[in-house]
């Protein structure tokens, strides 16, 4: 039988971060049935919140969960204590089409085309295109992500959250890496959040298991610019990071 409780959480954010916070709950068997009975309180007030089941006990119970809240600081989780009344204005909202997938926030949005793997980011009327990926072989050849396939991982309201895979491909279509892009939308904040994943297709080529994801926000600014630029490091050393748009 499903029992009530609550506990205390504390995260620290830097000042100014943009982003809202996620965080992993654990719970013990036959406790939480429902995502939606879990609730944030800070400072005695509801935050508004998501959440995502991330494994569940045999019983079909819920055994870890995902949050995603902006707080900084203390805060409550509550749990079968009555469900969050309030609503987020302007929420985040995933889909995909079978010819492509996209992300939309008021007046925030991005597209991915799943024949070519473009993908074009808009915040009112300034716009950035985008290859989800591409990489070169030791010989120089180009391979360029394409034919990708993609899937809903999160529908709003506070993020949204889609992924696309696929291999990289030559111009003589000679498959050579696969390729999985995670892309997140956050409600009320024109970033992008892109985990971009890299596999092997075979032992020889298993030096790329050294790189193994790259998180990168991207701030749209004025006059088509990113006003926010961010460095790769590789053991303590920077790494070039061409971008374009």
């Amino acid at each position: 039988m499903s029992t009530s409780g609550e506990f205390g959480m504390r995260v620290d954010m830097a000042p100014g971060f943009p982003l809202p916070v996620s965080f992993s709950i654990p719970f013990s068997r036959g406790c939480m049935r429902d995502v939606a009975d879990i609730r944030i309180a800070q400072d005695g007030e509801d935050v508004p919140a998501q959440f995502h089941v991330l494994n569940v006990w045999d019983d079909g119970s819920l055994k870890w969960v995902q949050g995603v809240t902006r707080v900084s600081g203390a805060f409550r989780v509550l749990y079968n204590q009555g469900r969050h009344a309030g609503d987020i204005p302007h929420p985040v909202q995933a889909f995909y089409d079978g010819a492509s997938a996209s992300l939309t926030c008021e007046n925030v949005a991005l597209r991915v085309d799943l024949e070519t793997c473009v993908a074009t980011f808009l915040h009112g009327d300034r716009s950035l295109r985008f290859s989800l990926s591409q990489v070169t072989s030791s010989n120089g050849d180009l391979f360029r992500a394409g034919y990708g396939t993609a899937e809903v991982l999160e529908n709003g309201p506070l993020r949204g959250r889609i992924r696309v895979r696929g291999d990289h491909q030559n111009d003589a279509e000679k498959r050579f890496m696969r390729f999985d892009v995670f892309v997140s939308l956050y409600a009320g904040v024109p970033i992008l959040e892109i985990t971009h994943v890299l596999g092997v297709n075979d032992v020889a080529q298993s030096e790329f298991l050294a790189f193994s994801a790259l998180d990168i926000p991207i701030e749209l600014g004025n006059g088509n610019e990113i006003n926010r630029a961010y460095a790769l490091t590789e053991d303590g050393q920077q790494c070039p990071l061409p971008m374009q748009g």
